[in-house]
């Protein structure tokens, strides 16, 4: 009980809304005009201090930061940044950097949020909150609770920054040519840029819409970087194309394109390699043979090359295999 109002008497708050609360009343009307916020109001919507003027985030930021260091003793403190109840995460990221560039981030030791502790219907502001940072209320702030929605509490400093390691090449092996598999490539991807709005137009049906254009990007890519490719060496093609597809392609589809190339160029058979990459997509994808995937397509097609013979008959079977698969 002592610690508890030992708490409660250190603890300074302020709110700052640009709506009042969703009371459950058809007739109710808020108090506040377009344009106009209010400074100091409570969380379940009691009427706050003053109203203010609406303007951009640094200035409100600072004008309720402000007023609440006016208020704390000295010293370093600890300070809940809580998001009202229609306050998205990207905005309470938003205030938490508007937040640091005030007088009160100078002394704030460590931060809580931003996040949704407190909240009322619809309200759209955040509330600000400070304790001292003394150990006794560190150590609380600090020790494991139950309640899931506690965010914890996180060291507040200069942001520590580490230099990106550098990534491997995309084209580390020398270009080569071979003229059928340069001829096919074009074809392919002419026909996947042909149809990406019909794909598109597919996919929007079960899905986000997106699928014609992952395939269609991925080939532009393809095309504008043939001339670097090593079309004469499977092994380092499959590498390359595995690479290229992990910096360029997007959605679910890319990621899996570009697992299976990738795990393809590290065998040295292009056939081993392939049936390698496909294995690969179905541990990560988690997908079969029936689920109406693109594996239902892939995976006969490689299994009709797995056959030594000649390339133009091998790639006719393949093709007619991901037909009767599809």
């Amino acid at each position: 009980a002592a610690a508890a109002r030992a708490a409660a008497a250190s603890v300074r708050s302020i709110g700052l809304a640009l709506t009042d609360v969703n009371v459950f009343d058809p007739a109710h009307e808020t108090r506040l005009g377009d344009g106009e916020a209010e400074l100091g109001l409570g969380i379940h919507g009691e009427p706050g201090a003053e109203r203010i003027d609406v303007t951009d985030v640094d200035a409100l930021t600072a004008l309720a930061a402000d007023r609440l260091d006016a208020t704390l003793e000295d010293g370093p403190q600890v300070v809940l940044l809580n998001m009202l109840g229609a306050v998205p995460v990207i905005e309470g990221q938003i205030l938490m950097a508007a937040l640091a560039r005030t007088r009160l981030a100078r002394r704030m030791q460590a931060v809580i949020g931003p996040a949704p502790v407190m909240t009322a219907l619809d309200m759209s502001g955040f509330s600000l909150t400070a304790i001292p940072a003394r150990k006794a209320f560190l150590d609380a702030l600090a020790s494991p609770v139950e309640p899931s929605a506690w965010p914890g509490i996180a060291s507040f400093g200069a942001i520590v920054t580490a230099p990106v390691p550098e990534l491997p090449g995309t084209f580390p092996s020398k270009p080569s040519a071979n003229p059928l598999l340069e001829r096919l490539i074009r074809k392919g991807a002419d026909v996947l840029i042909g149809q990406e709005q019909a794909l598109n137009a597919l996919d929007a049906k079960i899905g986000d819409g997106d699928a014609g254009s992952t395939f269609a990007e991925s080939a532009r890519m393809v095309l504008e970087h043939l001339d670097k490719l090593p079309l004469a060496e499977p092994q380092a093609l499959f590498a390359t194309f595995g690479r290229l597809l992990s910096r360029h392609a997007g959605g679910s589809s890319g990621v899996l394109l570009s697992i299976l190339f990738a795990a393809a160029g590290q065998k040295a058979d292009w056939r081993a390699g392939l049936a390698a990459g496909v294995a690969r997509m179905q541990d990560y994808g988690g997908a079969k043979p029936g689920d109406r995937t693109m594996l239902d397509a892939l995976i006969p097609a490689i299994d009709a090359v797995q056959a030594e013979g000649d390339a133009a008959a091998l790639l006719s079977r393949a093709a007619q295999a991901a037909r009767k698969g599809a």
